[in-house]
């Protein structure tokens, strides 16, 4: 390659070499022609031509080698600057674990409101069965084997409008119901209990006599009943019935260490009440023991229902139990340990 680097200067460079500069001969008087000319004629003094001293090869300038130094087909790719190593992101701080927000209380879930409860169906109490009213036809003749109450119809509820004495003989028919059995009396159909009727007549000893009775329990000693009149709580007589002036009568005689006697309370719902009931104060229990015993062997006689002693009680209706033991009512009176109660038709 030639490049021209000013007038008259010439520079040739090679590929891969540094660049050469040409500089130009000193000039001479005569154009080229003349000297190269064999009919040339040198002076007889010939001027000696200076034959140029090959000068030492010049110096480069930094900016002749830049100029003279071809440019780079490639330029060499610069190594990348070493990228910085990024500096390891710092772990970022453990974030607090947010605080557990309470659960809030379980809002107490309201209370069911109670069903209401099946209103209970009325239970339709069972039509009682029409009473029956058998034919009035005597089959039979029994006997009484204990004093028993004579009723309107077959239940301990019918009243009660008569009593037959032990051993008395009664007509039958029959009809039975209920436990109870249809019989004439004076006449009128009847109920009575079944189970205390025989085909024979029991023994009946007399209570003078001291002995016992089909109705139970022995005499106090010997004696007839007595229906004279006592000096004792004689105002009690104006409210009581038949029957229960008959046994305060006879008690008043048989017994002398009674006290007092008590009779019709106004307001009572029981035999009191309708003065149906005496009671024979006594505080004696040995004697108190005995009018209980007498008078429940002489109850036929006397038209007594129940007696009550000391916690006991005993009962026509119920003859064959006996003295059956009573709840405690809580005091001496209420339970009789101070008197006799007797309850009569």
């Amino acid at each position: 390659m030639i490049g021209v680097l000013g007038f008259g200067v010439a520079a040739a460079t090679w590929p891969g070499d540094d660049p050469q500069i040409a500089y130009p001969a000193p000039a001479v008087d005569q154009p080229l022609a003349a000297v190269d000319s064999p009919s040339f004629t040198r002076e007889s003094s010939p001027r000696r031509t200076a034959t140029p001293t090959p000068s030492a090869k010049p110096t480069r300038t930094a900016s002749a080698r830049a100029m003279a130094q071809p440019k780079a087909t490639t330029k060499a790719t610069a190594k990348p600057e070493a990228t910085a190593k990024p500096k390891a992101t710092a772990k970022p701080k453990a974030t607090a674990k947010p605080k557990a927000r309470p659960k809030p209380k379980a809002t107490a879930k309201p209370k069911a409101r109670p069903k209401p409860k099946a209103t209970a169906k009325p239970v339709a109490k069972p039509t009682p069965k029409p009473v029956p009213t058998p034919e009035l036809k005597v089959v039979d003749t029994k006997y009484a084997t204990a004093s028993l109450n004579v009723r309107t119809a077959p239940s301990r509820e019918a009243d009660v409008v008569d009593v037959v004495k032990t051993g008395e003989k009664i007509s039958v028919t029959k009809a039975i119901y209920n436990g109870y059995r249809y019989i004439s009396h004076n006449g009128r159909g009847r109920w009575i209990s079944n189970k205390y009727l025989s085909d024979k007549k029991p023994v009946v000893k007399s209570p003078s006599s001291g002995g016992s009775t089909s109705g139970g329990g022995s005499t106090s000693g010997g004696g007839g009943i007595s229906s004279a009149s006592c000096s004792k709580s004689t105002s009690i007589q104006s409210g009581l019935v038949p029957n229960a002036i008959k046994v305060y009568r006879a008690l008043c005689a048989r017994f002398p260490q009674i006290t007092s006697f008590g009779g019709r309370r106004p307001g009572d719902s029981g035999f009191h009440g309708s003065g149906q009931a005496i009671d024979a104060m006594i505080a004696d229990s040995s004697v108190r023991e005995d009018i209980a015993k007498w008078t429940r062997a002489n109850a036929s006689a006397l038209g007594v229902s129940e007696v009550i002693y000391s916690q006991k009680i005993w009962t026509v209706q119920r003859s064959s139990d006996g003295w059956r033991a009573m709840e405690d009512r809580g005091s001496v009176t209420a339970n009789h340990y101070d008197h006799v109660h007797v309850s009569v038709y």
